[in-house]
Order: C-alpha cells, then sequence, then structure tokens
C-alpha cells in the first residue's frame, strides 16, 4: 500500500484521468480520487470534501484551469494546485503559476507529476506547521502581554547597543500613561523622550549605570526620579536584563519601572520625624543639664 492521498482532479477526459492516478501510484502513493469538470461540480466538491491535492487540466470544454484555481483560492484552501496539461505554451504555464498554481507539469512528460507532487505536498506540510507555531506563540504572546498589562507596574522591550537601532524601545505597556501621564507611544517615537523626563539632580547617576550596563551586559538597577506630564515628581525603581539566544548574542533588553513615590515619601516622613525628635531632645539637655547619678547626689548634699 501506498501514502494516502484524497486528489480532487478537474479533468474533462476519463481516460487521462487514469493516467494521472498510474503516474501517482508508481509514485509510491494510494490515491483515492474524485472527478470534475464544471464549475458547479468543483463548488460543490470544495465545500464537500477535504483534499490533499488538486490536480487540473488547463482547457476544458466549459472550464479553465484559471477559473478551477480562483475558486480554489475563494475558499482558502493551502492543498497544492497542480496543472498537468500538454495544450499551452511556456508563457501560458508562467502566467498560471503567477496566479497561484504550485506548479505546471506537461501530460507527455507526467513521469515528473510524482517529484513535483511529493515536493509540494512537503511544503504544504510546512507551512501548516508553520501557521501552527504562529498560533501557538501568538496564544503566549497573548498571555503574556494580558500579565504584563496588568501588574501596577512599568514593562517594556528595547533594542540592545549591539543592533541597528541601538536603544530604541520597542515595546511600552500601557500602565506608562497613568505612572507618568504620557501615551506610551511618545517614548516608541520620540527617543530622547526619556532623558527629558529624568530629573536634573538623578541624571547623570542613571545616565552612568545605562552605560555601564551596556558595556558589561550585567542587569540594570537603579532608583531615580522623573518629572511626569503634569509636572510632579515621580520615584522610579527601573530594572532590567539582558535577554540572549542560545549562542549568547544580545536580543533586547526586558525592563520593569515600579512607582516607589510612596515609599519614598514614608522614608522622608520617617527621616524628618527622627530628626525633629533628636532636636527635641538636643534642645531639653540644653535646658535641664545632664541627668544622671551625679546630679542626683549633688541634689541631695544642697
Amino acid at each position: 500500500m501506498g501514502t494516502p492521498l484524497r486528489v480532487l482532479i478537474v479533468e474533462d477526459s476519463p481516460d487521462d484521468v487514469l493516467l494521472v492516478v498510474r503516474e501517482l501510484r508508481r509514485g509510491g502513493y494510494e490515491p483515492t480520487y474524485e472527478r470534475v469538470e464544471t464549475e458547479e461540480d468543483l463548488r460543490r466538491a470544495l465545500e464537500s470534501g477535504v483534499w490533499d491535492l488538486v490536480i487540473s487540466d488547463y482547457n476544458m470544454p466549459r472550464f479553465q484551469a484559471t477559473e478551477a484555481l480562483k475558486l480554489f483560492k475563494e475558499r482558502g484552501l493551502d492543498a497544492p494546485f497542480v496543472v498537468v496539461s500538454g495544450s499551452v505554451g511556456e508563457e501560458i504555464a508562467v502566467e498560471t503559476m503567477k496566479a497561484g498554481a504550485s506548479d505546471y507539469v506537461m501530460k507527455d512528460k507526467l513521469t515528473r507529476l510524482s517529484s513535483a507532487v511529493a515536493r509540494e505536498l512537503r511544503e504544504a506540510r510546512a507551512r501548516r506547521l508553520y501557521r501552527e507555531a504562529m498560533r501557538r506563540l501568538e496564544e503566549t504572546e497573548t498571555r503574556y502581554r494580558s500579565l504584563v498589562e496588568q501588574i501596577p507596574a512599568v514593562t517594556y522591550v528595547q533594542e540592545p547597543i549591539e543592533s541597528d537601532n541601538p536603544k530604541a524601545v520597542t515595546y511600552m505597556s500601557p500602565q506608562y500613561e497613568t505612572m507618568f501621564g504620557y501615551p506610551p507611544e511618545k517614548e516608541i517615537l520620540d527617543e530622547e523622550h526619556w532623558l527629558r523626563m529624568l530629573h536634573p539632580d538623578d541624571r547623570d547617576r542613571v545616565l552612568s549605570e545605562e552605560e555601564r550596563t551596556d558595556d558589561t551586559g550585567e542587569p540594570f538597577e537603579v532608583e531615580y526620579r522623573v518629572v511626569a506630564g503634569d509636572g510632579s515628581v515621580v520615584w522610579v525603581r527601573g530594572q532590567a536584563v539582558l535577554v540572549r539566544d542560545e549562542d549568547g548574542h544580545p536580543l533586547y533588553w526586558q525592563g520593569i519601572q515600579f512607582d516607589i513615590t510612596d515609599q519614598k515619601r514614608t522614608e522622608e516622613a520617617l527621616r524628618e520625624s527622627e530628626e525633629r525628635f533628636r532636636a527635641t531632645f538636643r534642645a531639653g539637655r540644653r535646658r535641664h543639664g545632664p541627668r544622671g547619678p551625679g546630679r542626683t547626689l549633688a541634689a541631695r548634699q544642697r
């Protein structure tokens, strides 16, 4: 038994169909086939069946391969569509290929049919596997995007210094607008925007850390202030890691920015409270003098 193959054959000659089927069997296939020769029959066959391969004659009394190919494409099918004919020249064959046919085989050279079918089936399978892989990637990306756009922080992706577009931001999560008051696209479209946002007193320190991590590839981590769109100051803890491929080549920086303004305000309030306490304590000592055993004894002696 050969490899099972479901074949739809668009052909007005039953004898030519037998020749095609015989050649497929010689090539190691066991075809299950249906012959159609009109547009109505082709529509019905495409709607009712699942086909691994379509083979079509070019010229038929009431139908042509170009019309069959158009109906085939309208259905969005990705099976190989091979034209087998002996009545047209090379120019028409080329035009048929441009219209979407997978291959063109002359009827007087049917010996190459099986090899053409085998190649086209391999390519169709590769396309199918690629689409399936892309669907898995899209599902993973959707889940990842849903996660990063729910957490209370800004996430971003940035090109490495070694890329053709060094340090360009290619993704910025929507939390950026909530945290800083600017649309996420602002950071992507304007490379200097982040520099202008940096608080003047923190700029040198942040840029020094960025330069260090660009040179070494080590994780980036620094706390700094930015000036938001409304003029307010936002404290940020920025962290980023350099993602590499299997060979160690830099792919992109993946970063996250936390709003730590409330934390910094609490820390500042605690410092001010401690300073007020120490100031009050020192003032009390100056007014009342030292309290200890020596002063207590001196008071009793008086």
